[in-house]
């Protein structure tokens, strides 16, 4: 499976409100019981959100599809080779119309960007990268996705084994 790792920043937020609501559900322990309870499922919830589920966020390949797992329920998706009509790889500097994301629901921390997002010109875009390269796939019910992990170059090289023709972009 190829990943996209958090940066620091998130990672260090994610853990202090954690941190934050084990504090809550510590001191709330000897109050009624419906505190209790209401605190401690907080806790465990914030903990599967921001610790678990990044960790668990990544891109999969097999012999038909292409599988999107996407912490936190922000993006999920599973793509067949046979409903995608483009496949090309860009450089989100090169290509400014796909710079400029506006979240609808996801994580966007830097560079990292898991969810759906509208481009300026009022497009949908499901999004998994984590670099300014990107691999921009068009499927046949018009769907558009960016998907960029960690480990770029190996990806793409992945899905250009004779699974489906990438178009790449002059460097």
């Amino acid at each position: 499976m190829y990943t996209l790792s958090l940066p620091l920043i998130g990672w260090v937020v994610s853990i202090f409100i954690v941190l934050l609501c084990f504090i809550v559900a510590t001191l709330t322990f000897n109050t009624y019981r419906s505190v209790r309870i209401a605190t401690s499922l907080l806790f465990f919830f914030m903990l599967a959100t921001l610790i678990i589920s990044p960790l668990m966020t990544g891109i999969k390949l097999d012999n038909k599809s292409i599988n999107i797992y996407g912490h936190n329920g922000f993006l999920y998706d599973y793509i067949e080779y046979a409903d995608i009509v483009t496949c090309e790889t860009i450089s989100l500097e090169d290509k400014k119309i796909f710079k400029s994301f506006r979240k609808i629901i996801g994580k966007n921390i830097n560079e990292y960007r898991v969810g759906y997002f509208e481009l300026k010109n009022g497009l949908m875009v499901k999004v998994m990268i984590n670099s300014d390269d990107a691999l921009l796939l068009t499927t046949s019910d018009g769907e558009y996705y960016l998907l960029g992990p960690d480990e770029f170059n190996t990806f793409v090289s992945e899905v250009k084994s004779g699974i489906i023709r990438v178009n790449e972009y002059a460097h």
